[in-house]
């Protein structure tokens, strides 16, 4: 910024070539880097980033970021829907990992119903049931109405009828029920 307004002739340094100004300049200087995000009335949003230069002055860079905050947004919304409809819904559900039956989600019905499992596996009362409703599930994609027997946290058993599906999370192949 210095040398800009010396070159122009903004300004007049005491030398000639304004070296002592911005010897000054660089001394009492302080280093910033700053980003901010500013929304304006029209709804956009850019990401603004300050950064500062070796000759005393400062670049600006301005991105738009609006369509990347309202994606952001939705997925916040539906995250907050869909947490909203898991934890009032008064089916149990459970997810589990297909590999080693380990349970990534927990219904509230579904921890009320067979307490806090930490693999599925050993809610089974014949694990070999388990077993068929996964080859079933690779073989279909999806499962309806398969009956089993299971373990609840009273500590007996009971019949009850599964349905589900398989799906990705975390680059991991689950099963929900």
């Amino acid at each position: 910024l210095i040398t800009g307004c010396i070159r122009t002739g903004m300004v007049t340094p005491r030398n000639n070539t304004g070296d002592d100004w911005i010897a000054a300049s660089e001394r009492q200087r302080v280093k910033f880097e700053q980003q901010t995000e500013i929304t304006q009335t029209d709804g956009r949003t850019f990401r603004i980033s300050y950064h500062p230069t070796n000759s005393g002055g400062f670049v600006v860079t301005r991105a738009d970021v609006t369509e990347q905050r309202q994606a952001e947004d939705l997925a916040t919304e539906r995250e907050a829907l869909l947490g909203t409809i898991m934890d009032t819904n008064p089916t149990p559900v459970v997810m589990a990992r297909v590999e080693d039956s380990k349970v990534i989600y927990l219904s509230p019905a579904a921890r009320a119903t067979y307490g806090d499992m930490e693999y599925i596996r050993d809610y089974y009362v014949h694990p070999e049931q388990r077993v068929e409703y996964v080859e079933e599930l690779n073989a279909t994609g999806r499962v309806r109405e398969k009956t089993i027997q299971v373990r609840d946290t009273w500590g007996g058993s009971h019949t009850v009828t599964l349905s589900g599906g398989m799906t990705e999370y975390n680059g991991e192949t689950c099963v929900v029920s």
